[in-house]
């Protein structure tokens, strides 16, 4: 970079082109969210803007900005348009967090704010007992922990559609909705994960 014009402008200069072309105050998703693009389709980096790949002197400039002032995203899939059980897209976006973990660890994470994960349910499902219903969570609960994540480093927050389950004309559905939310609240620390549970409107 130092060959060319840009890269002789003092580093001041070069920030406030950078404000220009950088987002900022964004949630970005660090991969796709769509359930039919699996992970090695994906690189890690396709998320990351262009002017950030130009060049290793500009990359190096750019990722803590880039890193240091949004917020990032690691979307969890549980429903698709072929009506796929929720369970089969949630271990497949595992995959994908994995993925984005490892070459992203924590102990080099340029993140500022805390990572988000997020997740929507439909009624009682995250309640739910089967024989592997924990598995998707342990692994995650894993990834996070092997790449250095600790829990000030995440955030994970759910949001349930309990309208299904729900007495809508009640009086006490104010209340039914903090029981509902205490359940899915309980489920998460029994494996280990604390969570914000937000109630999906009709």
């Amino acid at each position: 970079m130092d060959n060319c014009g840009f890269g002789k402008l003092s580093a001041e200069l070069r920030n406030q082109i950078y404000d220009y072309v950088l987002p900022e105050n964004d949630e970005i998703e660090v991969y796709s969210a769509d359930p039919s693009e699996p992970p090695e389709d994906e690189p890690p980096e396709d998320y990351q803007p262009p002017i950030t790949q130009v060049c290793r002197e500009m990359r190096a400039e750019t990722l803590p900005m880039f890193y240091g002032r949004n917020q990032f995203v690691l979307p969890l899939t549980t429903e698709d348009d072929d009506e796929t059980h929720w369970h089969e897209l949630l271990e497949d976006s595992i995959d994908k967090a994995e993925a984005w973990l490892e070459c992203n660890p924590g102990g080099l994470s340029l993140l500022k704010s805390p990572l988000i994960i997020s997740a929507e349910f439909e009624g009682d499902v995250l309640t739910k007992k089967w024989y592997d219903h924990k598995r998707p969570w342990m692994r995650l609960k894993k990834a996070l922990r092997a790449n250095g994540y600790s829990k000030k480093m995440y955030f994970l927050t759910i949001r349930a559609d309990y309208w299904s389950l729900l007495d809508r004309n009640s009086g006490s559905l104010p209340r039914d909705e903090r029981r509902e939310d205490r359940k899915v609240n309980k489920a998460f620390r029994e494996m280990g994960l604390e969570c914000k549970v937000t109630v999906v409107g009709p």
